[in-house]
C-alpha cells in the first residue's frame, strides 16, 4: 500500500512498522522526522529552519554534557586504571538519560543522574564480578553508615569507589542547597542504600549457592535493577520537584514497581539468550580475574 502514498507518508509508515514510537528516543525521532518533513512539498520553510536550529543547538548542549561526563570518568575517576573490571558505559548512560528528559532546562538533573548511573554501574560490577563476599559485606556496611570513618576497613579499590560515591552525593547536596531543596539528598541516599542492600542479598545467594524462589527473587531483583533508585534520583535537579513528589517516588508506586518487573525480566531474558548462565534468575558468571 505504500506505493499508493506520498513518499513522506510512506517513509513514516515504514518507520512505524520497524519501530513503534514509544520505543524511540525523542530526539532521534525528531531528527528522523525533520528529514521526512523536509521532503514533503507542503512543508513550511520557517518551521523547518527553526526545527533544525532547535535540534542543532540542543545537540551541542548534549555534546558538552557528554564531554564533561567523559572527562570526569576518564580523568577524575580514571576508571580504566582504578577499576579495570568495570564496564565503560558512560556514553550509554548519557544517551539513555536523554530518553527521560532531553530539554535544556533539565541539564542539572541530567548531570546528577548521569554520575549516579555511572557510579551504580561500577558498584554493580563490584558486587557481581569482582569483590569477595567478605569485601562486599564490609562495603555494604560502609555505605549503610555513609561515613568516611569506614575507610580503614576497605580494600584500596573500594576506598576509591566509596570516596567517589560520597563526593558525588556531596556535590548533589550542594546543588540542592542552592535550589533551596537540601531535603532532596536524604531521599536519594536512602534509595542508593536500598539498591546496595539488594546487591549484597544477591551476592550472598550466589556465594552460598542458594537458589531463591521466584517470589524471593523478584522481591530483590526488582530493586537491584535500579528503577526505584533512578526514579527518585531523576527528580533531583528538576525545578518543579517537591518533597511530596519524592515521598511518592520512595513509596514504590505501582507504575514504578511494574516498570521494575518489566525491566528485570526483559534484562534476564536478554542476558539468558546471550550467556545461558541464569539459575533461578541469578547470574552465574563467576568473578573476573583479580590482580
Amino acid at each position: 500500500m505504500t506505493t499508493q502514498m506520498s513518499p513522506s507518508l510512506a517513509a513514516q509508515v515504514n518507520h512505524s512498522l520497524r519501530q513503534t514510537l514509544r520505543r524511540g528516543m525523542p530526539r532521534l525521532e525528531a531528527r528522523f522526522y525533520i528529514s521526512i518533513y523536509e521532503n514533503d512539498l507542503s512543508h513550511d520553510e520557517n518551521l523547518l529552519t527553526f526545527a533544525k536550529l532547535d535540534f542543532n543547538m540542543l545537540q551541542k548542549l548534549h555534546q558538552k554534557e557528554v564531554s564533561s561526563m567523559t572527562k570526569w570518568w576518564n580523568e577524575d575517576l580514571n576508571v580504566s586504571i582504578k577499576f579495570p573490571f568495570a564496564r565503560d558505559r558512560i556514553v550509554e548512560g548519557c544517551f539513555w538519560i536523554l530518553g527521560v528528559y532531553f530539554e535544556p532546562k533539565y541539564s542539572l538533573a541530567r548531570r546528577i543522574i548521569m554520575k549516579v548511573i555511572a557510579l551504580s554501574s561500577i558498584i554493580d560490577d563490584i558486587y557481581d564480578a569482582y569483590g569477595t563476599i567478605e569485601e562486599l559485606e564490609l562495603f555494604t556496611i560502609a555505605i549503610e553508615r555513609w561515613d568516611n570513618s569506614c575507610l580503614d576497613d576497605l580494600p584500596v579499590y573500594m576506598i576509591i569507589c566509596y570516596v567517589a560515591l560520597l563526593d558525588v552525593y556531596e556535590e548533589i547536596e550542594q546543588d540542592m542547597r542552592k535550589e533551596g531543596k537540601a531535603y532532596c539528598i536524604n531521599y536519594a541516599k536512602e534509595q542508593m542504600k536500598r539498591l546496595v542492600g539488594a546487591y549484597i542479598t544477591e551476592a550472598r545467594w550466589f556465594h552460598g549457592n542458594y537458589i531463591p524462589t521466584m517470589e524471593e527473587y523478584l522481591g530483590v531483583a526488582t530493586v537491584s535493577c535500579g528503577f526505584f533508585m533512578l526514579t527518585t534520583t531523576s527528580f533531583l535537579g528538576m525545578e518543579d520537584t517537591t518533597e511530596d513528589i519524592l515521598k511518592w517516588a520512595t513509596r514504590d508506586p505501582k507504575i514504578v514497581a511494574d516498570a521494575s518487573i518489566i525491566c528485570r525480566l526483559m534484562d534476564d531474558i536478554a542476558g539468558g539468550e546471550n550467556n545461558h548462565g541464569i539459575v533461578g534468575g541469578i547470574w552465574v558468571l563467576g568473578p573476573v580475574d583479580r590482580p
